[in-house]
């Protein structure tokens, strides 16, 4: 497993339209005093799973909505937080755009 297994993508966002790209160690020592943090995960790899379930700070219910195989796009306030699921459009040549 290498050090950014799972992680697509993680932002610390200042605020004020700009934002600095982060690796797991600038997520794992994020502290909401820093800034707002974006992270972009791949569900499937088991270090986000890992990180979502023991090291988020978010509750059960919050982890199995981010986590579950068949979702619907929606925000969710959680906390002092907010849960985004983003649904992408399949570009691929003939594809069904839902799948």
């Amino acid at each position: 497993m290498t050090s950014q297994s799972g992680l697509l993508s993680a932002y610390l966002l200042d605020g004020k339209g700009a934002g600095q790209e982060v690796s797991w160690d600038g997520i794992r020592s994020w502290q909401p005093s820093s800034g707002t943090l974006w992270n972009h995960l791949d569900r499937s790899d088991p270090e986000s799973s890992r990180w979502l379930r023991e090291d988020s700070g978010l509750d059960a219910l919050a982890c199995e909505a981010l986590l579950a195989e068949e979702t619907r796009p929606r925000s969710v306030a959680d906390g002092d937080g907010l849960i985004v699921i983003l649904r992408g459009v399949n570009l691929h040549h003939e594809a069904d755009p839902e799948r």
